[in-house]
Formats: C-alpha cells, structure tokens, sequence
C-alpha cells in the first residue's frame, strides 16, 4: 500500500489568475451564440482561474466546466443576459457547448509531444486552441486521435496545466502507471508556471468515465502524489480497507 502521499516538488496552486475571458463586446445573434458557445474547463470555485460562472459544473477537484463564446480572436465569458436571450434551458446550452467542444477537438491541428526517458510514457498534446486542455472533457475521443491505439484497460493520467496544454500518460499495468505518476507532477508543475492560461498543476486518472484527482497539497505548500486504490490496484500494491 501507498500510505502517505510522496513528495512531487510541484507548487500548489497560487493565490492569482492568468488569461480569465475577457467580457466583452456585443451582443451574438441567437444562431452565431448556438455556433459560438462552448464548453471549457476553469477552475472550481474560489481556486485559480475560477471563471466566475455560475452555471459551472463540477468536473473533477480543483476543476469545473463552464460555458465560453468562441469568438476569434477572443473567448468571451457571455453574460446572463445574452445566454437568456437564447431562450434555451441550461441543459440544453450545456449540451450545445459540449457539442461544440467536440468539433473542436476533431478540428483541431496539435503538435504530439513525447515526453520523458526515451520520449515515452507521457505525452503532451499543445496547440494555438484556448480550448486544448478542455478536450479532457472528451478524453477518450482525444487519445483515439492523438494517440490511436493506446491501452485503455488501467485508464489514463492526465492533466492540463494551462489552456493550450493537454498532458496524457496511459496506465495498463504498473510500469507505465508509475513512470506516469513520476513524470506528470513535474512536467505539469513546470508547465502550470510557464504557460499562458494557468489551470491546475494537479494530476488525475481517468477510468471507464470517472475522474479522481491524484495529487494533495502537502504542509510545505508542494503537490504529492496520493493515489487511488484502482492505481493502488495497478501498480501491485494493496490498499487495506481504513
């Protein structure tokens, strides 16, 4: 068993936000708000880059979905009035902004970036997209893209530092699991510091549709790795009930 959470030497969250949307500009026609709205992660809640929309939707910890206005070359946060003006429930807007989120990832053109010890083990998807990192959202229909025929039995760790930056690492057995959970709270810390767009330098797995964060703030401030008993299960070890 993985008892207290290993030291990654990844800062924690810091106490400001970088590339929030902008908010404003005219109003959108009903069609070009249906063509422009679109999903994207933020931060949750009182963290960085929280977004400030209360319509966000939990995602994962640290992390919620918003809506944004895809209108090049901004991203615009849209107002309660405009999205009232599209006289749709917010069901219905979310769903739109998810369907237009997964036209952009099958739109998208993104540089594959092989990360670590003889470039394998994770990968880092990068591109000009604001919306790059939310393609999390669609997960499975990133790696089948970007990365085909990856192993999909253990699920995948991932993480998105900033906007532009989607990090994957694939975890089918217990080499890959914890050359992923060595490799990604560094390249996510150092990428969370650089890049434009700054979401969260925490790690997550992903598994048959379930998200769960990876990483814990330590008492001196960095990010440790404390994982699940599905990575727990993965890497050979044995988590004991309590």
């Amino acid at each position: 068993m993985l008892g207290a959470p290993h030291h990654a030497g990844s800062p924690a969250p810091r106490g400001h936000t970088r590339h929030r949307p902008d908010r404003g500009g005219g109003e959108p026609s009903p069609p070009a708000l249906e063509r422009a709205l679109t999903s994207w992660l933020v931060g949750a809640p009182g963290t960085v880059d929280d977004g400030e929309d209360a319509r966000a939707t939990g995602f994962a910890d640290h992390l919620a979905e918003a809506l944004s206005l895809d209108l090049p070359p901004r991203v615009v946060t849209p107002a309660d009035t405009t999205l009232a003006a599209a006289r749709r429930p917010d069901r219905t807007l979310l769903e739109l902004g998810r369907a237009n989120l997964l036209l952009r990832l099958r739109a998208a053109e993104l540089d594959v970036v092989h990360l670590g010890p003889a470039r394998r083990g994770v990968v880092a998807l990068v591109g000009d997209s604001p919306y790059v990192a939310s393609f999390a959202l669609f997960l499975p229909a990133a790696i089948e893209r970007w990365l085909p025929g990856a192993d999909l039995s253990g699920g995948v760790l991932f993480a998105v530092p900033h906007r532009h930056a989607l990090l994957l690492a694939p975890s089918p057995g217990a080499v890959e699991t914890r050359e992923g959970l060595d490799l990604l709270p560094t390249y996510a810390a150092q990428m969370y510091a650089d890049g434009e767009g700054a979401l969260t330098p925490h790690v997550y797995h992903w598994a048959e549709g379930r998200v769960r964060c990876v990483t814990t703030e330590l008492g001196d401030g960095t990010l440790g790795v404390l994982p699940t008993a599905r990575l727990d299960a993965l890497l050979g070890t044995d988590r004991r009930a309590g």
